[in-house]
């Protein structure tokens, strides 16, 4: 807009999508959680025309054993927050790794928790990577999610792994034998894998959050 000099920019990467498990398959993986980006005092001039996306959370496969899918990217110009990865299924049981390349947190292998994002970077641009999403296992166990800037989802010993935390929280892993449980839009946050031990049902892992765009004036 007219007289607009300088922004303040925060960008979320939408989360990654819990994945799905075919009977007896055992815990799949939770998604990872999106980049947070922070942008300050970024330049602008009237009439500047700049393009910009908000990353949707990753959706997962509904009635098959597969994965989770990625989160999409948030941009604003040359800029961007990174979608999570999402959660592997549940005959190989991966959480989903976080948001950006090198400050994303891993994701956990063998039910166990994922990793926590990190931050980097100096004013006017920080990166905030989101947490790795929670391992699956073969039997029970399902591992938490790993802390972006808000935690991850919780596991649990009969419950599916928990999402990675992004902007906000990652999903709480499910009880056994019940579909996986999304993360809430507008948090970046991962969804949860789920936990199944029955004979003839396909259990859905939870949609990871969509991402954030925020811009605020500050001249």
């Amino acid at each position: 807009p007219k007289g607009w000099k300088a922004l303040d920019v925060l960008m979320v990467g939408g989360g990654g999508g819990g994945g799905s498990s075919a009977a007896n398959s055992g815990t799949s993986g939770g998604g990872g959680g999106g980049e947070v980006a922070q942008l300050r005092g970024i330049k602008v001039s009237g009439g500047d025309v700049i393009a910009y996306a908000v990353g949707a959370g990753g959706a997962t496969q509904a009635g098959s054993d597969g994965d989770g899918n990625d989160g999409g990217t948030t941009s604003f110009g040359n800029f961007s927050a990174a979608g999570a990865w999402g959660g592997s299924k549940g005959s190989t049981r991966t959480g989903g790794k976080g948001g950006s390349a090198t400050t994303g947190g891993a994701g956990g292998i063998a039910d166990t928790a994922g990793s926590n994002g990190s931050t980097e970077g100096v004013n006017p641009v920080t990166s905030s990577g989101g947490g790795g999403g929670g391992g699956g296992r073969s039997s029970t166990t399902g591992g938490a999610g790993g802390t972006g800037l808000s935690a991850g989802g919780s596991g649990g010993l009969t419950n599916g792994a928990g999402g990675g935390g992004s902007y906000g929280l990652g999903a709480n892993g499910p009880a056994q034998n019940a579909n996986g449980a999304a993360a809430s839009d507008n948090t970046g946050g991962g969804g949860s894998g789920v936990n199944n031990s029955t004979a003839g049902a396909i259990l859905t892992g939870g949609a990871g959050g969509s991402g954030l765009l925020q811009i605020s004036r500050v001249d």
